[in-house]
């Protein structure tokens, strides 16, 4: 019984080497913000709101408030990306919270 409850090491060491499969959203993050750099302009609403869907911290945040209805508040989101990019080690992570944070100035 002990043995059900362990973490698969085998697993979690191919999921080390292989990324599994993105998600829809992971892809259209991919693909909007690939766009975006190709033609030298900042991501769509579309990709800011898939972003912000992904990494908001629940309903009463700014985040999730452009994820849900495209809105910015600008009194909250900027102080909420800041402290996500500061809490954030993965450096694709806090280049995505730059994407939006320049998508929120720029609209």
């Amino acid at each position: 019984m002990e043995r059900i409850n362990q973490p698969n090491q085998h697993h979690e060491a191919i999921h080390a080497i292989v990324r599994p499969e993105p998600t829809p959203d992971e892809r259209a993050i991919l693909l909007g913000v690939a766009a975006a750099e190709a033609e030298k302009r900042d991501i769509d609403d579309a990709t800011a709101r898939r972003i912000a869907s992904q990494l908001h911290g629940g309903q009463a945040t700014a985040l999730y408030a452009l994820a849900s209805s495209g809105t910015i508040d600008e009194q909250q989101i900027y102080r909420e990306l800041a402290a996500k990019f500061e809490q954030q080690p993965d450096p694709e992570l806090r280049e995505l919270l730059n994407w939006v944070g320049a998508h929120c100035i720029r609209r």
